[in-house]
């Protein structure tokens, strides 16, 4: 489970997180394309039921979460690995991330994206 204590999140079945993260972006394209500038939400409950028996569904969360800040970042060049038989949930689902602290400001996203990259593309030519 996701706790306040720990410095990192939890890893996660990379399915659960491709599941989950599908419907994020979904529910937040549509949002937008209705004028809502949050990207709306759902419920940890939903999540929930896209996941494994088991799963830390908060951390599948935060990690699909992040992923979502990730592709406003860095967009074009995430584009070329998205559709590689799901790798980059592979390496979203195992990679270090930091938890990142409620109020307090934060610079950048919870993770060396850098080292991200560099997975990813060296899981995406295997």
């Amino acid at each position: 489970m996701l706790n306040s204590n720990e410095p990192l999140v939890p890893t996660v079945d990379a399915l659960d997180l491709q599941r989950v993260y599908t419907m994020m972006s979904t529910v937040h394209t549509i949002s937008q394309a209705q004028g809502h500038q949050s990207g709306g939400s759902l419920s940890l409950g939903i999540y929930a039921q896209l996941c494994s028996v088991g799963a830390d569904v908060k951390a599948v969360w935060y990690r699909a979460s992040t992923l979502l800040m990730l592709y406003k970042f860095a967009g074009p060049s995430l584009a070329k690995h998205e559709g590689v038989n799901g790798k980059i949930f592979q390496v979203a689902a195992k990679f270090p991330m930091k938890r990142m602290e409620p109020g307090v400001p934060q610079r950048g996203l919870p993770f060396d994206v850098n080292e991200f990259m560099k997975q990813l593309a060296d899981e995406s030519t295997r």
